[in-house]
């Protein structure tokens, strides 16, 4: 039965029985390919489309390349050839619901179809619940105003899996947040373009897992834009995205609308050569666990984190877990004009500018910024600065060491409260021109930053005052003023002194514990509870000098060989006590497992091939990696791999390498080859009738199928067994039959593999009376 037919029986036996639920159960695949690639139903993918044949929730397969522009006006499921990604040259123009896209490359030389706000394009969504996956679009160069995938006001879009290149937008979607909602735009790589790889407004939509990099020179490249609309929009998540090279900001959300509920997370934006910031934030967020670092430039100030802009006040926004690494001329936080900001928790080494701004009411708490740069823009080597204007500020725990200046504060309408500190300066540890504000708080119990037992004002470098009491608070040259940059009137009441007990030594990551590593080095990192002198790491029982000043110490062992290694560190505090920490062992183990052997394929079937080896002795080994054709199959742990989905009369290699239990791989592959059994068999004998006939004889001739494994004819006459005749033989001779009788020819073709076809069969009468 053709296509067409088994449509119209499915289609009239669905309604009559089942419901239109049925149909949809029942799809059918359609092939589409041009005239060159052999016999297809369409020889294009519109002309499909515009089938009355194909159908809602129908599947196009689609093999070859096609020049076109195209209205998907069905819920279709277009897809390349599982074996082949096909070419669209051309516009794709989405205007009906339930739609996917599938393992297409996708370019276009003209203007293509027309879409709504953005022209020139290649994907436009204008229908909800669409899905692109593993597509290859590109545009008609970085310098063009091509923009790859447009959305306008629809919900329920997918683009996951694909690359993006050579244009000025990668994916913009736009429209109210009412009508642009889920939008999922993961796992895709976007590069070489010279505008927005991500331009997004709306509602409950999730940016995840795109790696997106600037590859060329060009100037105003931004990663990820989320804006304005003009209602509310809520519950954006932008998360685990790699983003590199940007010459504006690396991810920026602004406009006048009141936003909610955004999360940045866990993103890696890096190495910007000419950025204006890495990320701005006009709007409340929380900003939390990402890693910003290798911002260099020329410029006198790059805002590396956040900041507010054009006078936008935004509330509640909470920045957390971060680190600000190797960025010499960079602040790592700017909150210009932010209220209700809670910095926390954040790491910031190699910058120029800790946190700096002003606004109302920020809380910056339990950050470490360390070992600031001193010489690359004007006044670099601030810990935490406090511009004028700043009011109500709430500065504590946070430990600032190896800067050029602590804190500073400018003046504001109201106090600022600066308490429980750790400020270890080389210049000075802290400056203000109002003694608004305030450097310590009414003594409480503790235990304070330095361990002491009460909490009141901050722990100064520079400041030489004793401990008369023992209560860890000085009483001698108070107030500390940081030699007169506080004025007079104001300044620490009740300075922070070091303890008289031993530090406390922890070993802080990436310090192993008690494990296996699979690399020939180890980084012994440590954190004390009060300022140390000096730090020694005890290795397999012999010292060696730490780096590091104050509360952090640290050491590279490096060049280490295959070993067991034990190891623990002393610290001395500036009193002599010595602190101990507790001890630990790494083993180092570089070496790979052996490699698998006696490699081969057990079984074969038609779509499968099951290969089996002798896993290496290793006590260590774990897996090996499995890949079929130079793709990923999985990891295994036992001695055979059953590939299944395979296409018949096939060959497939299988790949293979060892893993050991700390992740050591094997460079050496080892690989088989196999293929898959024929299990087609040949197609119908035809023609098959007599030519001639006697009293006792008929000759019968037929036409071979054209297979080229066609191997030979069975012929039975009257159910019984006659003779093989090989190709090209297609005639038989029947003789020794009785005059007047009628019989019958069954025949069947045979191929080389014994694969046997379909019974023609043909009666005739010999000549004479019976």
């Amino acid at each position: 039965m053709d296509k067409l037919l088994k449509f119209r029986f499915i289609l009239i036996f669905s309604i009559v029985f089942f419901s239109v639920i049925a149909i949809e159960t029942n799809a059918t695949t359609w092939t589409v390919c041009p005239p060159t690639f052999g016999f297809c139903d369409f020889t294009t993918i519109t002309a499909a489309i515009n089938s009355e044949s194909v159908i809602d929730g129908d599947i196009l397969n689609a093999t070859g390349s096609f020049v076109e522009d195209i209205n998907t006006t069905k819920s279709l499921h277009i897809q390349s050839n599982d074996t082949l990604e096909s070419n669209i040259s051309g516009t794709v123009y989405i205007s009906s619901n339930f739609v996917n896209v599938t393992r297409f490359n996708i370019s276009r030389t003209g203007i293509g179809l027309s879409c709504p706000g953005y022209t020139p394009t290649q994907i436009c969504v204008v229908t909800d619940f669409v899905n692109l996956d593993q597509l290859n679009i590109s545009g008609t160069g970085a310098e063009s105003r091509d923009t790859l995938v447009t959305i306008s006001n629809k919900n329920g879009i997918n683009i996951t899996n694909s690359r993006m290149t050579n244009m000025a937008n990668g994916v913009i979607a736009t429209g109210s947040t009412s009508n642009l909602t889920r939008i999922t735009i993961a796992n895709n790589n976007f590069s070489s373009y010279s505008n927005f790889a991500i331009t997004l407004t709306g509602a409950n939509s999730t940016i995840e897992s795109n790696y997106i990099e600037r590859t060329d020179n060009s100037f105003g490249t931004f990663g990820i834009r989320i804006t304005h609309t003009p209602t509310t929009a809520e519950h954006i998540s932008i998360k685990n995205n790699t983003i590199r090279n940007m010459c504006v900001e690396a991810i920026i959300i602004s406009g006048l609308s009141v936003f909610k509920n955004y999360t940045i997370e866990f993103n890696t934006i890096e190495n910007g050569p000419c950025a204006t910031a890495a990320v701005r934030l006009e709007v409340p967020a929380n900003f939390r666990n990402n890693t910003m670092q290798n911002y260099t430039t020329s410029r006198e100030t790059i805002l590396l984190g956040l900041t507010g802009f054009n006078g936008h006040q935004p509330n509640s926004t909470n920045v957390t877990g971060n680190k600000f690494l190797n960025s010499p001329y960079a602040t790592a936080v700017s909150f210009e004009a932010q209220h209700l900001a809670n910095i926390s928790n954040n790491t910031m080494i190699d910058v120029a500018f800790g946190v700096a701004g002003g606004g109302r009411n920020t809380t910056i708490y339990s950050n470490f910024i360390f070992n600031l740069s001193t010489n690359t823009v004007p006044a670099a080597g601030r810990g935490i600065s406090l511009r004028g204007g700043a009011s109500y500020a709430t500065i504590y725990r946070n430990n600032v060491s190896m800067v050029r200046e602590g804190i500073t504060a400018g003046t504001g309408e109201a106090p600022s409260f600066i308490y429980d500190n750790y400020i270890n300066s080389t210049f000075r540890d802290a400056a203000t021109d109002s003694t608004l504000n305030k450097f310590n708080i009414t003594k409480q119990p503790g235990p304070n930053i330095m361990g002491g037992p009460f909490i009141a004002g901050n722990f100064w470098s520079h400041y030489n005052g004793t401990d008369l009491n023992g209560d860890g608070l000085g009483d001698t040259e108070i107030p500390y003023n940081s030699s007169g940059n506080i004025p007079a009137g104001g300044g620490d009441f009740a300075p922070l002194t070091e303890p008289n007990a031993p530090p406390v030594v922890t070993f802080v990551l990436p310090t192993p514990n008690n494990e296996t590593i699979a690399r020939n080095w180890a980084f012994i990192n440590v954190t004390l509870n009060e300022t140390g002198s000096s730090a020694a790491l005890n290795w397999n029982g012999i010292n060696e000098s730490m780096l590091g000043s104050g509360l952090h110490w640290f050491k590279n062992k490096t060049s280490l060989t295959d070993d067991n290694y034990s190891f623990k560190v002393y610290a001395n505090d500036t009193t002599g006590l010595t602190g101990i920490s507790e001890k630990r062992y790494v083993v180092i183990d570089t070496t790979p497992p052996s490699t698998i052997t006696n490699l081969a394929e057990a079984a074969v079937g038609g779509l499968w091939i099951l290969w089996s080896w002798i896993n290496p002795t290793d006590i260590d080994f774990s897996h090996a990696e499995i890949w079929i054709n130079n793709t990923f199959r999985a990891n295994v742990s036992s001695n055979s791999y059953n590939a299944t989905g395979l296409n018949e009369h096939t060959v497939y290699e299988i790949q293979t390498r060892t893993v050991d239990l700390v992740g050591n791989v094997n460079p050496n592959w080892v690989n088989d080859t196999a293929r898959t059994l024929d299990i087609t068999p040949p197609a119908d004998i035809i023609n098959l009738s007599e030519v001639h006939t006697t009293a006792h004889t008929i000759l019968w001739s037929w036409t071979n199928p054209s297979d080229s494994d066609f191997n030979h004819t069975e012929v039975w006459l009257d159910n019984i067994f006659q003779v093989n005749l090989s190709a090209p033989i297609n005639f038989y001779l029947a003789t020794g039959l009785n005059s007047g009788a009628i019989y019958e020819l069954e025949v069947r073709p045979v191929d080389n593999v014994t694969n046997i076809g379909n019974w023609t069969n043909d009666s005739a009468r010999t000549r004479g009376p019976p």
